[in-house]
């Protein structure tokens, strides 16, 4: 663990929980070829406590999703699911992952049967009891209002 934060990025997901900020993935500028990266510490997980002032970074396990930064995320419980992102080649990817906070091990979830979620990790993600609503998405620059609710305990779409 250290106290550094995260450095200067952008694009990153991010979402409250248990009283504190979590940061992970996202964009940097390089100047030496002046133009946005992916940022290098894919492997840490930023925490900020509010109450303390200090920031703290947890070493992740397992391979982290594809989509790195442009994505959504929320905290529910122990977990932090994360959808969606565009990886370093520019990618989009439609996939959606849950992160322990506990054993700090990444899990990818089911994607969905019927209901196709768009590419791109646009969305806006929510906490909404047990069940994360996403909303939102960009497919080949237009704009959608899609709006999907994912239970929790089912694992299930609606």
């Amino acid at each position: 663990m250290s106290s550094l934060g995260p450095g200067p990025r952008r694009n990153f997901f991010s979402c409250g929980g248990h009283s504190s900020a979590y940061i992970w993935g996202g964009q940097r500028f390089d100047s030496t070829i002046g133009k946005l990266v992916s940022v290098t510490d894919l492997n840490l997980l930023y925490n900020f406590d509010p109450t303390k002032g200090t920031w703290t970074s947890f070493h992740l396990i397992d391979q982290h999703p594809p989509g790195i930064s442009h994505g959504a995320c929320a905290s529910v419980g122990e977990s932090i699911y994360f959808y969606g992102g565009i990886d370093e080649m520019g990618k989009r990817h439609g996939l959606f992952y849950r992160l322990n906070l506990k054993t700090l091990a990444w899990h990818q979830l089911p994607h969905p049967d019927v209901i196709t979620l768009r590419k791109n990790g646009t969305y806006c993600m929510e906490n909404y009891g047990d069940k994360l609503l996403l909303y939102g998405a960009i497919a080949a620059s237009v704009l959608h209002n899609d709006l999907f609710l994912f239970d929790i305990t089912t694992g299930k779409y609606e």
